[in-house]
């Protein structure tokens, strides 16, 4: 057990000292250990003052962080999608405005080629 809390331990090293904070205390709560016992002495220290720096509303500030992440890519992906849906909408709109002023030049042409065989 002491070999794979020090490789996890090395795995959150990449982390911002929030997130490992958050990852200690997931390991503590589901592996019954504290992580502190398996780290370096100077690394230990760093860790515990970190700790009592960081608490409870940082790590709810956190995740509320994530939370807003999560619903703005949601909301980014609405948009992209009601801009596909409007590029649609004026394609159809070109499309009708179009076949309109054909139809109203077929129209004309229609009518003055009528007068010129009526008269």
């Amino acid at each position: 057990m002491d070999f794979s809390l020090r490789m996890y331990y090395q795995l959150m090293k990449p982390y911002s000292d929030g997130e490992r904070l958050v990852i200690k205390k997931l390991c503590s709560e589901l592996y019954q250990v504290n992580l502190e016992d398996f780290l370096p002495k100077d690394e230990k220290k760093a860790f515990l003052e970190l700790e009592n720096k960081i608490t409870h509303e940082d790590l709810q500030l956190m995740l509320t962080d994530q939370e807003k992440t999560k619903k703005l890519q949601k909301s980014q992906k609405q948009i992209a999608k009601m801009n596909k849906d409007l590029k649609y909408i004026k394609e159809i709109w070109d499309l009708r405005t179009n076949t309109a002023y054909h139809l109203a030049f077929h129209d004309e042409l229609f009518n003055v080629r009528l007068k010129k065989v009526m008269t």
